[in-house]
């Protein structure tokens, strides 16, 4: 009997290791679901733009940041 419970609780343990280690994923291949991020911050200086990209790139390297109406808006990358 002992050798069962073993069996048994090995084979839990391994089926509860297996389930762990399944990684899911948000975009299903050949149906092109995307998910576009778009968030503003103040102010976006005028001529400084490039510090607004700086900040987008430090928060995701998916992202860039654009100036729109005085706001830096950081925005995903186009995925082709």
């Amino acid at each position: 009997m002992g050798i069962y419970k073993n069996i048994l609780i090995t084979f839990v343990f391994t089926i509860f290791f297996v389930i762990s280690n399944v990684h899911c994923t948000d975009i299903i291949q050949d149906f092109g679901v995307k998910h576009e991020y778009k968030k503003c911050y103040d102010p976006c200086p005028k001529g400084q733009e490039h510090v607004c990209e700086r900040f987008c790139a430090a928060l995701s390297l998916q992202l860039i940041g654009r100036c729109f109406s005085e706001q830096c808006c950081c925005i995903s990358k186009e995925t082709k």
